[in-house]
């Protein structure tokens, strides 16, 4: 799933794709919900004790 993120980011880098509207905004959500994903189920594994029973 990184090197699909990878690639998408140099190839919107070389291209621009990222300087329209329709095609930055959706890219720019799901990396937000993939990094909040990413820390949310990082630090609940580094804290197994602030789960609830």
């Amino acid at each position: 799933m990184q090197v699909g993120l990878i690639t998408y980011l140099v190839h919107g880098f070389l291209n621009n794709f990222l300087d329209k509207d329709k095609a930055s905004i959706p890219f720019w959500a799901f990396v937000a919900a993939i990094t909040v994903m990413d820390y949310y189920h990082n630090k609940k594994q580094l804290n197994p004790s602030t789960e609830r029973a």
